[in-house]
């Protein structure tokens, strides 16, 4: 081996270690940024005939430095107060897409037009926000991708989209079915009393913007009188008629008319529940409901069952029979509601929740699985992209096929460990200056060889 061999070999060593410090500057510089993955240096030594006029050598002729990528390492999951920020507990990656915004001035103010980029690219740097098209982007400008979800029957799609939350979306109303009522009636009080009218608001499909899809439906009682019921045996029973009223909840003319049906209900000795009369008209008797048909205008019809077991008939002052303050009511349906915001579990399910209470599911995020996460390729913006060596990407959801879980107001810290790093860069100094000695050394043999040649 030649003094020039030795030489380009010490060259190869200060290389290599300078790769080294690379990486090693590189980790520290990201140690607060969000899901960063660390990278160490490996190295390689290199069999090669170093001295091309000698065929006898062929020893360790040097060193190649390269990385690698520790992308599959977990770093600690943090809480964060912000709802759509994600974490990924486990294998995966949030599928993503770049895009081109367009913003133009309308007389209505800022049109924006996005264009997404074709490629799919992936992260773990989930702090995400909806930027201005309603979009969930993340700070590096990545857009998170996931499934279509139909809100009427929660069929899932099958090709990845971009996931835009609408505001304007409206929840439709949900007709009021079924209704329980409760409340006591006086015993004591004299025959032809009646009670003052009990309302509670029910809800129908119709596209009233001064009522909101609600109305009302009001109940008053009379006492009839005592008689007994013949049988075996007979008994005595208190009658009572309940007038159930709604205003325009008959379809006719424009405006509706009025829907009114009384019924008589009887009440045994003890003040409890005996019997509804199933002979009147505008209603039907099952057992202790009573089910009546609405029909407001620009509505569809519904039919509203409502549950009288709650009533009973006890000796009670003050002298009122019924007043508003001591009904209750209980009923299903819901108004119309608009959007108040969104909301993510640890599916993935992406929901818009209205004012109504109502929260609806419209996406599901994907997530994204390779065979060799550490041979992904580094992109700008803490993203990755396939490889022949990591293998194409298998789409699922989160905790499903090895997938990990979703994190939720939380966001993954990057896993650079700072001492470790200190460690190793004491370590790539004193190699980088052991070969520097080396070419020192060369150096001043080359210049002896020299001198020596001149003499």
């Amino acid at each position: 081996m030649t003094l020039l061999s030795s030489l380009n070999i010490a060259v190869n060593g200060l290389a290599a270690q300078a790769y080294s410090i690379s990486n090693i500057s590189n980790n520290l510089s990201n140690a607060s940024t969000t899901a960063f993955k660390s990278s160490t240096t490996s190295f390689e030594d290199v069999v090669s005939a170093c001295d091309a006029e000698s065929t006898s050598y062929s020893g360790k002729c040097g060193v190649l430095a390269s990385t690698t990528n520790h992308n599959s390492a977990q770093g600690t999951i943090l809480s964060s107060l912000t709802g759509t920020n994600l974490a990924i507990s486990g294998n995966g990656y949030f599928p993503v897409e770049t895009a081109v915004v367009t913003v133009l001035e309308t007389p209505t103010g800022l049109d924006y037009t996005t264009t997404f980029n074709p490629g799919v690219y992936y992260t773990r740097a989930g702090d995400f926000s909806l930027n201005a098209s309603n979009y969930l982007e993340n700070s590096n400008g990545f857009y998170l991708m996931g499934y279509t979800v139909d809100p009427a029957t929660s069929a899932v799609g099958t090709e990845l989209v971009p996931i835009q939350i609408s505001t304007t979306l409206v929840n439709a109303t949900i007709p009021t079915t079924a209704l329980d009522y409760s409340a006591n009636l006086n015993a004591s009080v004299d025959v032809g009393a009646t009670s003052s009218s009990s309302s509670v608001a029910i809800y129908a499909s119709d596209y009233d913007p001064t009522l909101r899809n609600t109305h009302n439906v009001s109940y008053a009682w009379e006492k009839l009188g005592v008689g007994t019921v013949p049988g075996p045996p007979s008994t005595d029973v208190s009658v009572w008629a309940l007038t159930i009223s709604a205003v325009g909840g008959t379809f006719g003319a424009p405006g509706g008319d009025d829907y009114s049906a009384t019924i008589n209900v009887a009440f045994d000795g003890e003040g409890k529940l005996y019997e509804i009369d199933d002979t009147g008209t505008g209603y039907t008797v099952n057992g202790t409901s009573i089910s009546f048909d609405l029909g407001y205008q620009d509505a569809d019809p519904q039919t509203i069952s409502c549950d009288l077991s709650g009533i009973t008939q006890f000796a009670s002052s003050p002298s009122s029979t019924l007043a508003s303050d001591v009904a209750h009511f209980l009923q299903n349906g819901t108004p119309e509601g608009s959007y108040s915001g969104i909301e993510i579990n640890g599916s993935g399910d992406v929901a818009i929740n209205y004012n109504n209470g109502i929260s609806v599911i419209y996406y599901q995020i994907a997530m994204a699985t390779f065979l060799n996460t550490d041979d992904l390729e580094a992109m700008s913006g803490n993203a990755y992209r396939s490889t022949n060596a990591s293998g194409s990407a298998t789409y699922t959801t989160a905790g499903n096929d090895g997938a990990g879980t979703i994190k939720v107001s939380a966001l993954e810290s990057s896993n650079v460990d700072i001492a470790n790093e200190f460690t190793t860069m004491i370590q790539t100094q004193q190699v980088y200056s052991a070969n520097a000695k080396v070419v020192s050394a060369v150096n001043s043999m080359m210049q002896t060889l020299i001198q020596m040649q001149s003499v």
